[in-house]
């Protein structure tokens, strides 16, 4: 549900690719959310929707950051898994 970058940098274009695949753009946007309020950043809508990422103080999360707080990660990826399987299911 992300790439990471050399530096660290995650980046969620590959999210955003799924979500368009089964016309679920609703659980691209909710895990966005989810990790922006995870790592207290936010979504930057202010891109082309397909190229929405989370902004930290910061700038970028680092992978490093989501590591920190591996079981809410985790169970966000889990959540947001289980709808996209969902969501391709009902197309």
């Amino acid at each position: 549900l992300c790439s990471v970058r050399e530096t660290g940098a995650v980046e969620f274009y590959a999210l955003t690719v799924k979500a368009s695949e089964v016309g679920a753009r609703q659980v691209a946007i909710d895990y966005l959310e989810g990790l922006a309020r995870l790592l207290g950043g936010r979504v930057d809508y202010n891109r082309h929707e397909w190229t929405y990422r989370i902004l930290t103080a910061r700038g970028l999360p680092k992978v490093s950051e989501l590591l920190r707080k591996g079981e809410e990660w985790k169970a966000l990826i889990s959540d947001t898994l289980r709808r996209f399987q969902e969501a391709e299911e009902e197309s």
